[in-house]
């Protein structure tokens, strides 16, 4: 089993976990489920199953193994008549989680999310209502470890993360969903998912998958979705779709090739030298198009307005990172990191009238992850109009670059727009 470090706090979290929705057998059998998992290094379970019988055996398979188990308890889901339901109900959830505690002989949750929410209205009671303060509490005295949340909505993702307060939250992440707007866990563009990904990778904030194989279907998923937990590494869409349609095809190719040979030992022969043929043709084609030794297209930046900038752009910056506040003309930046696991400093310029402030809208071209070319175009600010923040608007989204004589005034500063 592979671990992966929880930015917040350090915990060593299985790359795979055990979910309950579909622990429906026997308790004895859903208890030797849960018992092969442990066995197998997989130490994270996520208890929000469709009835209550999992508890039960959540509670036979973790007894006197409690420190060796991560559990993700959800706020907001309840079991009164057996059933799984959904409330905001404060009572009802105290006392859930109180039974839930009881049952499992435990004093606390390593995490605790605030249970599917998927709207502006109900994010508003959960903030207003008394949940989230209940939740804080909980995380205050130490019943609740980290904090978190559930979501199938990218908006209602990013607001609770601007809170600073979640070190996970649990997201719908796979093509089925990033890629169409029919479904009802498939809510947001995808440009605005695939920012809510990076957003979680800046902040350090580890994401526990909801459905990754979309309902069973995609099992290439898994190798990409474990490289988005807990912010680590990177994910690459194309990556996703040609893995889904590479297995589709291995497995239709294999089963052919299988039915011509009476030998499985001649089979397994034949499927070497057509992978030894397949991988050769395709390292030829990567050390072609996709090193320096071959040179057959180049990168080309199309730069418009470029004399605006050309007096210092090319030196050597003293800063960049991320936007973070504008707030009585000091700016505050959060410095780039070479991983996600460094720690993310605030930095404070000042911006003084002699200051020169450009924006760089930029937009990649690609083909699939491949960046092929890139357009910017400069534009100047001008000072009133930044330090007014009423013309234009930045954020975390907004890459900086900074040049200052002193580290502490700012000379030149230029503000990457994304554009598509």
């Amino acid at each position: 089993m592979e671990y992966r470090i929880l930015p917040h706090g350090g915990e060593k979290i299985s790359v795979i976990g055990l979910g309950s929705g579909s622990l429906t057998e026997t308790e004895q059998e859903m208890t030797d489920v849960i018992d092969a998992a442990i066995q197998n290094g997989i130490n994270y379970f996520d208890m929000a199953p469709s009835e209550q019988a999992p508890f039960f055996a959540y509670a036979k398979a973790f007894e006197g193994r409690r420190e060796q188990v991560i559990t993700q308890m959800h706020f907001g889901a309840v079991y009164n008549d057996g059933k799984y339901d959904w409330t905001r109900d404060l009572d009802e959830i105290k006392m859930q989680f109180a039974w839930q505690l009881k049952l499992l002989n435990t004093d606390y949750t390593d995490v605790g999310f605030i249970h599917c929410v998927d709207d502006l209205d109900d994010l508003n009671e959960v903030m207003n209502g008394g949940l989230w303060e209940y939740m804080k509490s909980l995380k205050a005295d130490g019943t609740i470890r980290h904090l978190g949340f559930s979501s199938h909505n990218p908006d209602i993702a990013r607001r609770i993360l601007d809170t600073g307060l979640a070190d996970m939250f649990m997201f719908s992440i796979n093509p089925a969903y990033d890629y169409q707007s029919e479904d009802a866990y498939a809510i947001g563009e995808v440009a605005e998912r695939a920012a809510l990904y990076r957003n979680a990778e800046k902040l350090g904030v580890g994401i526990s998958v909801i459905k990754p194989f979309a309902g069973g279907q995609i099992f290439s998923l898994l190798i990409e979705i474990t490289q988005l937990l807990f912010a680590l590494g990177s994910t690459d869409v194309d990556d996703l779709i040609f893995n889904v349609v590479g297995a589709y095809i291995g497995y239709f190719v294999s089963d052919k090739i299988r039915k011509l040979f009476k030998s499985y030992t001649h089979f397994l022969i034949a499927m070497a030298l057509i992978t030894a043929i397949l991988g050769a043709s395709v390292f030829g084609y990567l050390l072609i198009y996709q090193t320096d030794l071959f040179i057959l297209s180049k990168y080309d930046i199309d730069i418009e307005n470029s004399e605006l900038v050309e007096i210092f752009i090319d030196t050597p910056a003293t800063t960049t990172g991320r936007y973070v506040e504008l707030d009585n003309c000091v700016l505050e930046v959060e410095k780039s990191v070479k991983s996600a696991n460094d720690i993310r400093e605030i930095e404070a310029f000042k911006i003084t009238e002699d200051c020169e402030i450009f924006i760089c809208y930029d937009r990649m071209e690609y083909f699939f992850s491949a960046i092929t070319g890139e357009y910017q175009k400069y534009e100047k600010i001008d000072y009133n109009d930044f330090i007014s923040q009423t013309k234009y608007k930045f954020d975390r989204n907004n890459n900086v670059r900074i040049w200052s004589d002193d580290e502490k005034n700012i000379k030149f500063i230029v503000i990457t727009e994304w554009i598509e």
